[in-house]
């Protein structure tokens, strides 16, 4: 079960449930990347572009540390 979009203090809007958990996993490797891709471009005229594109313009060590997280699973 994945919560998301929650509005403090009131509740979650939205829940996911999962039977595959490789889906699951996917899932949150996407947000998870998603959030360092932002972190990494923050106050950045490179955060404006999209997921895509930042990844792109990293150096290619910064690519390869980040694809290496997900091959450490």
């Amino acid at each position: 079960m994945k919560l998301i979009y929650y509005k403090f203090p009131y509740r979650f809007d939205d829940a996911i449930a999962y039977t595959d958990s490789l889906e699951l996993f996917l899932d949150l490797w996407d947000e998870w990347f998603e959030a360092q891709l932002l972190a990494l471009t923050k106050n950045t005229p490179m955060a404006e572009l999209d997921y895509e594109d930042i990844f792109k313009c990293l150096s290619k060590d910064t690519q390869e540390e980040l694809m290496a997280k997900f091959f450490e699973l």
